[in-house]
C-alpha cells in the first residue's frame, strides 16, 4: 500500500502529538527523574531506663525510617544516624561520627525518606523503663536519571594538617557550571561556608576557584576543645543544577532529633534524593587539627 504525501504528515504530525503529550512527553520524563512512593503505617518503638524523652523519641523516629526503607528494599543504617550525636565525646568518635555522615550521604541514590505524615506519639512505663512508640506514614523517594560523569567538584586544602590558631583555607572548583555550597560538619551541627558573608546565590562558572574563605572574608582559625589534643574537620561541598531554596540558611536541629548533625544529614538527604542523579555532585575534605 502506498500512502500520500498528506498522509504521512498527518502520521508523522500525531507521533509528534503522541510523543509530547503521552507518557514518553517531556512532563512524563521530569516526572520520572525521580519515583516518590508513600508508605502508611509504619511503627517504630524505643525503650530503656537511660533514654531521655528527646532520645526515645529520636531513635523511635529512627526506626521508623528504617522500618519504611526496607519495605522498599532499600538497607539504612539507624546506627549510623544516632552516631552523629556521639561526635563532640572524644575525636576517635567524631572520626566515627563523620564516617557514618559520609556513608549515609552517599547512601542517598538508593532513595531517602523524604517526607513524613499523620505522626502519632505513644509512650508506656514497663518493666526496662518508658517505651515510646510512633506510627507514621513515610515518603520515600528514589532518585532517577543518568549520572553525569563530567560533573565533579575538586576541593583542595591550603595545608591538609593546621595547628590551633593558624587560619583554615581551601579552594573549591565544580567542573560545570553549577550552584555551589560548602558546608563544615562540626561537632555538634553543621555550618555554612558558602555561600555566605553577603555573596548572595548564584551559579558558579565551570572551572572557577572558589576561595574560602573568600577574598577578605573572616579568617577560619583553627581550635580544639581544651581536653583534645587532635581532631578533625569535614567539609563537604555540594553542586547541583538547580537551585537550593533553602541554600542560605544555616540548618539548625528540628523536633525529633538529639543533635543539629542528625538533623542536618537529614535535611541534606531529603534534598538530594528529590533530585535527579545527574543534576547533582559532590566531594569531601579532611583537615587534621592538632595543638600548637
Amino acid at each position: 500500500m502506498t500512502l500520500s504525501r498528506d498522509r504521512v504528515w498527518f502520521l508523522f504530525t500525531a507521533g509528534l502529538v503522541l510523543l509530547f503529550s503521552g507518557p514518553l512527553g517531556p512532563a512524563r520524563l521530569r516526572a520520572q527523574e525521580s519515583e516518590s512512593v508513600w508508605i502508611s503505617n509504619i511503627t517504630g518503638t524505643a525503650g530503656g531506663r537511660d533514654l531521655s524523652p528527646e532520645e526515645g523519641r529520636q531513635k523511635a523516629k529512627a526506626q521508623a525510617y528504617v522500618l519504611a526503607l526496607r519495605k522498599r528494599g532499600i538497607d539504612f543504617s539507624a546506627d549510623y544516624l544516632l552516631r552523629q550525636s556521639e561526635a563532640g565525646l572524644s575525636p576517635e568518635k567524631l572520626r566515627r561520627a563523620n564516617d557514618a555522615f559520609l556513608v549515609l550521604f552517599r547512601s542517598r541514590a538508593q532513595g531517602f525518606v523524604t517526607g513524613m505524615r499523620n505522626a502519632s506519639w505513644q509512650t508506656r512505663n514497663t518493666e526496662q523503663g518508658t517505651e515510646y512508640r510512633v506510627t507514621l506514614d513515610a515518603k520515600i523517594t528514589r532518585p532517577r536519571g543518568s549520572v553525569d560523569h563530567g560533573f565533579f567538584i575538586r576541593i583542595v586544602p591550603e595545608a591538609p594538617t593546621v595547628r590551633t590558631g593558624e587560619n583554615i583555607r581551601l579552594r573549591v572548583s565544580p567542573s560545570r557550571e553549577s550552584y555551589l555550597y560548602v558546608y563544615h560538619i562540626t561537632r555538634d551541627g553543621v555550618r555554612l561556608l558558602y555561600p555566605g558573608g553577603g555573596a548572595g546565590e548564584f551559579t558558579v562558572p565551570a572551572d572557577s576557584v572558589v576561595e574560602i574563605p573568600a577574598g577578605a572574608g573572616e579568617a577560619w582559625e583553627a581550635a580544639l576543645p581544651e581536653e583534645w589534643e587532635t581532631s578533625e574537620e569535614l567539609i563537604l561541598a555540594i553542586a547541583t543544577k538547580s537551585k537550593h531554596e533553602a541554600g542560605e540558611a544555616e540548618i539548625v536541629d528540628r523536633e525529633g532529633y538529639r543533635s543539629a548533625r542528625e538533623a542536618a544529614l537529614i535535611e541534606l538527604l531529603e534534598w538530594l534524593a528529590g533530585l535527579p542523579v545527574g543534576e547533582t555532585t559532590d566531594a569531601s575534605l579532611r583537615i587534621d587539627i592538632v595543638r600548637k
